[in-house]
């Protein structure tokens, strides 16, 4: 009988094949994604990683990653179970990456207008089209294909999800809407519609249940954008899901020529900030006064709180060909840091989970 002799290399190679392996961690774990827009029809949306406790930003992460440009106008940016949804709507595609890798794994294509992605349970997304003729598309997140469309209000555009009710904001995009539309998450039907102000186009989820609207209020231009003929004031609504029941506070002045687009909600403190002229104002939303004076004189383009320990992120665009920047402060209202990061940064997106 031959006898098999086993070296010390074969000992260590057949160990490694019964040994589970463990993934490295990945590159972009503890920070956050700064979702800048980029110049329309400039083709230099990007997406800047930023992390906090060390005040470094790594910029082109996706043009890095997959070495080929992201696109025209980085509208949003979602996470849900792993995978980044990135809405870039001039080139009307969603890019679908590995959070950890920022890898691209998938493109979603088929859609006009791209506004907004929202992951509604294991196997399936909703992604707005913001076109007059407003639809929400339903997302295989297996296949990343467009499987059916529901129909919405005009130009929706931000959706949240309370219970297993979808709530969708009808901005109006070319025109003019004052609703929700609100989808039935398991059946994909259309359940109710809700009226709550002119031009709803940012919504929040708060503690108690309530969805919160950010209503921009409706501008009237004559025929050659001249002169304003009409003009409605902003408002804050607070919608209770299970009955519609409507409540709103007025946030701006009829007169002030300003429309708010963002506002950003600190669940654990029960504190709302919102834009209006003037800067970010915070609200308390256990006894709600709009406060007559702004917490920071910044005007944002975008706004985002971190979940985490609420402290708030003011986006602010450069001039001309300058890149943004990111303002970050305590709830306080007590910058901490500024940093540089790309061209019309419009968002911050927090880790999954935070």
């Amino acid at each position: 009988m031959k006898r098999m002799w086993i070296t010390p290399a074969v000992v260590l190679l057949l160990l490694a094949a019964c040994t589970k392996e463990t993934p490295a961690p990945g590159k972009y774990e503890n920070g956050v994604w700064i979702i800048n827009e980029g110049g329309f029809n400039g083709n230099n949306a990007s997406v800047s990683f930023y992390d906090p406790e060390t005040g470094k930003v790594t910029g082109e992460v996706f043009l890095t990653e997959n070495l080929r440009p992201l696109g025209d106008v980085l509208q949003s940016m979602c996470i849900h179970r792993g995978k980044g949804y990135l809405v870039v709507n001039n080139s009307r595609k969603v890019e679908v990456v590995d959070i950890h890798t920022f890898r691209s794994l998938h493109t979603i294509t088929g859609v006009d207008y791209p506004r907004y992605f929202l992951g509604v349970d294991e196997t399936k997304g909703y992604l707005t089209d913001g076109n007059y003729q407003g639809r929400v598309y339903v997302v295989d997140l297996e296949t990343c294909e467009i499987t059916g469309q529901i129909p919405a209000g005009s130009g929706p555009e931000a959706m949240v999800k309370a219970g297993n009710k979808v709530f969708v904001a009808n901005s109006g995009g070319w025109g003019y809407d004052s609703t929700l539309t609100v989808i039935d998450a398991v059946t994909d039907e259309v359940l109710h519609t809700v009226k709550v102000g002119d031009q709803p186009v940012d919504l929040a989820l708060d503690a108690d249940g309530y969805v919160w609207v950010l209503c921009q209020g409706k501008v009237v231009w004559n025929q050659n954008f001249s002169a304003i003929v009409a003009e409605t004031p902003s408002r804050l609504v607070r919608v209770d899901p299970a009955i519609y029941e409507v409540t709103g506070w007025e946030i701006g002045t009829t007169g002030d020529y300003f429309n708010p687009k963002r506002m950003a909600l600190y669940a654990p403190g029960d504190i709302m900030y919102f834009e209006e002229a003037g800067g970010v104002y915070a609200l308390d939303l256990s006894a709600p006064e709009i406060p007559s004076d702004p917490l920071i004189t910044l005007q944002p383009y975008g706004l985002e709180v971190d979940p985490d320990n609420g402290e708030i992120y003011v986006l602010t665009p450069g001039g001309g060909d300058q890149p943004g920047s990111l303002q970050r402060y305590l709830p306080n209202g007590e910058e901490v840091q500024s940093v540089s990061v790309g061209y019309f940064p419009n968002g911050a997106v927090f880790p999954e989970g935070s």
